[in-house]
């Protein structure tokens, strides 16, 4: 008995068609397209501003160990 579609009741939740053809379905494709470009814009945006944030914080302690190191000891006053 195969294809017998008694074993297959039809209800108003699978009976929708979900195949889209044409247009409309280049128009779905493609704004699936932009929103994965979205996302992927926002991870790459938000990785960098990190590493920018990571590099700032590592010339700044840089920057503080090179002032301690220039900096002159201080003169101790013998009165």
């Amino acid at each position: 008995m195969e294809g017998d579609s008694s074993d297959t009741s039809v209800t108003p939740s699978n009976r929708r068609c979900t195949w889209i053809t044409g247009s409309a379905r280049k128009i779905k494709d493609n704004a699936a397209d932009w929103h994965n470009l979205m996302l992927r814009w926002d991870k790459l945006n938000d990785e960098g501003f990190n590493l920018a944030a990571s590099i700032v914080n590592m010339r700044h302690s840089q920057g503080d160990l090179l002032v301690l190191d220039t900096c002159p000891p201080p003169l101790s006053q013998s009165t």
